[in-house]
């Protein structure tokens, strides 16, 4: 998938994403569009300096400051029905835990195209890219407010 284009506004609680999809060797369907409802809460910061990711699972979430409900009520032929969290979980003041549950049913016209291993490199790839984004977009906002 190829991002072009993300809205989010908050006070609606919408979120859209245009993407293309491209199927290597086959084709490129441009121009998906995904709505839905993108819910952020914010609690009080606590940190959990003792947190071990190796043991951290969707039923012993510790305390968060941050949370993202997402639900996806439109995607054309691309997705049947898709929803997800992401916990933001701080271990202390520079470094926190991203835990995502992300669960996704696609349309018969996308598993058509889309072998399990295809939709696992580019899952795989993809989040791999988000994360590296997130990083450094966190590690350049972290900077500029050390400077102030």
């Amino acid at each position: 998938m190829e991002y072009k284009e993300t809205v989010y506004i908050p006070e609606d609680n919408y979120g859209r994403i245009k993407v293309d999809v491209v199927i290597p060797g086959l084709t490129r369907f441009r121009d998906i569009v995904l709505e839905g409802t993108v819910i952020d809460e914010r609690f009080p910061v606590v940190y959990n300096p003792d947190l071990c990711t190796d043991s951290l699972t969707l039923s012993n979430i510790p305390n968060y400051n941050r949370h993202f409900d997402i639900d996806v009520s439109y995607s054309g032929k691309l997705i049947e029905h898709g929803y997800g969290n992401i916990y933001i979980i701080p271990k202390d003041s520079v470094h926190s835990v991203f835990l995502m549950d992300i669960n996704i049913k696609y349309g018969w016209f996308f598993n058509l195209f889309i072998s399990m291993k295809m939709y696992r490199n580019s899952v795989e790839w993809r989040v791999n890219k988000y994360m590296n984004n997130l990083k450094r977009v966190a590690e350049e906002m972290y900077a500029e407010r050390k400077e102030i």
